[in-house]
């Protein structure tokens, strides 16, 4: 579905490059070297929510908790991606990321 010629990957990179809210992986920089692009990301200590259901992590949230991470979760997609006008079309625990370090969910 869409196109994938090479102005419309470049649309969509600067799009991405858009994007500032708390809970979205913020993207510095987009560069093109030949026929690829490379993305600089932020870098945080965080492991998926795959790995914390599969761990058994996920079962000692509490309910407040477990409701907030859905929260958040949809704050960034509705508010961060969509509101540059990009659409998370692939939505997976593995690409939830949960930050190591306690408090850091929303506080950038």
């Amino acid at each position: 579905p869409g196109s994938t010629k090479p102005q419309h990957i470049l649309t969509l990179a600067r799009k991405l490059l858009q994007i500032e809210h708390v809970n979205v992986l913020r993207c510095f920089q987009v560069a093109e070297c030949s026929d690829n692009l490379y993305f600089l990301y932020e870098y945080i200590v965080c492991r998926t929510l795959a790995s914390a259901v599969y761990d058994g992590v996920s079962a000692t949230w509490s309910l407040p908790e477990a409701t907030n991470l859905a929260r958040e979760c949809s704050a960034a997609i509705v508010s961060g991606a969509g509101a540059a006008g990009l659409n998370h079309l692939d939505l997976s625990l593995d690409h939830v990321l949960l930050p190591m370090e306690p408090g850091r969910v929303g506080t950038r």
